[in-house]
This record gives C-alpha cells, sequence and structure tokens, in this order.
C-alpha cells in the first residue's frame, strides 16, 4: 500500500499520547517527500510518528449571533465606512495640496502648456477624482497633466473640501447614537454565552 488517509485509523486503536495526539501505528506508510530528508535539521524536526485526532463533534454555536451582537456589528460596520471615508478623501485631498506646493517649485513654460506628471497622487487618489468625473475622466486626467494648478484648485473647492466636510458631519450626527446603542447593547450580547 502506498498511501492511506489518517481518517481510514481507527482512533480506538491507536495509543494516545497527549490530549489531542496520538502514535501512528508502525505499519501506517509515511508520505515520501523529495526534499524533507536532505538536511538533518528537518528530520530531527518535522514529525513522522503522531497525528493529531479532532474528537467529537464541533460546536459552531459560537458562530451565532444574538440581536445585541447583530447591533453591535451594525455600529461597528457603520464606524468603518464613515471613517474610510473621512480617510480616503483626506488622503486626497492632502496629496493634491502636496502636488500644489510641487507645483510651485517648478518652472512652467511660456505657453503655460505642460506635461505634468504628478508625484504624490496615488491609483487611490486618481479613483476618488474620477468618483467625481464619472464620464468626464480622461478630460479630467488630461486636465491634470496640462494645467494641475487649475484643475487641482477646481478639484478641492468644487468636491473635496465639501466631501470631507460632508463625512465629518455624518460621523458627528452618528457618534452619539452608536454610544448609545454600544452602551445599551454589550452586556446583553455576552447573555447567550
Amino acid at each position: 500500500m502506498l498511501l492511506k488517509p489518517v481518517s481510514d485509523i481507527e482512533s480506538a486503536k491507536l495509543e494516545k499520547v497527549t490530549d489531542s495526539y496520538y502514535k501512528l501505528p508502525e505499519e501506517f506508510p509515511t508520505p515520501i517527500s523529495s526534499g524533507r530528508y536532505k538536511h538533518q535539521m528537518y528530520s530531527d524536526t518535522l514529525n513522522d510518528d503522531y497525528c493529531c485526532w479532532t474528537i467529537g463533534t464541533e460546536n459552531f454555536k459560537f458562530k451565532i449571533r444574538n440581536q445585541n451582537e447583530e447591533a453591535l456589528f451594525k455600529n461597528e460596520d457603520e464606524m468603518y465606512e464613515i471613517d474610510f471615508g473621512i480617510i480616503k478623501y483626506e488622503n486626497t485631498l492632502s496629496n493634491i495640496r502636496k502636488e500644489q506646493a510641487n507645483l510651485a517649485k517648478v518652472e512652467h513654460p511660456a505657453d503655460g502648456v505642460q506635461d505634468y506628471q504628478p508625484i504624490y497622487l496615488t491609483n487611490n487618489n486618481y479613483t476618488v477624482i474620477q468618483e467625481f468625473y464619472t464620464g468626464w475622466e480622461s478630460k479630467i486626467m488630461q486636465a491634470i497633466r496640462e494645467s494641475p494648478d487649475t484643475a487641482f484648485k477646481l478639484i478641492i473647492a468644487n468636491h473635496l473640501e465639501k466631501e470631507v466636510a460632508k463625512w465629518r458631519e455624518a460621523k458627528r450626527e452618528h457618534q452619539a447614537n452608536w454610544k448609545s446603542q454600544t452602551e445599551s447593547n454589550f452586556s446583553k450580547s455576552l447573555d447567550h454565552l
């Protein structure tokens, strides 16, 4: 016999070594591994003689949530969504301001047309900018390359500052509710344990 699954062995016939480990019978075939025995360290440390055996059934009751736990998870999801929104827009705003500071250092050509390549904007920042200009993505990217100072001012004034303020206000409005929900549901969420 070349290979045999451990599950084919009757656990009652195995010698128990610890609470969960059993000694494999001598006649049980050891799987062959091509690189396992090349170094003495592997044969000294890797186990060929014992197996871990699950006894009984698994209890999945811990995965069942009561209504209080659901309320806590809902609060956490809402907090995450709002914090993520704030971070996303603030990061884009911060990086555009870095680009503006960098533009102040760059010499501009006499005709005003340039091929500016932003150095601080990340792919995530571009995604945020493109959210504001759905259908006009190529135009805004062209504006950033050709007239970055004007484009950045418009993006900040028309969208980013408003978005940051909107998400911060949403967080302020929800905080009292989150606090009361958490306080009223936390101790009750432990009742089913």
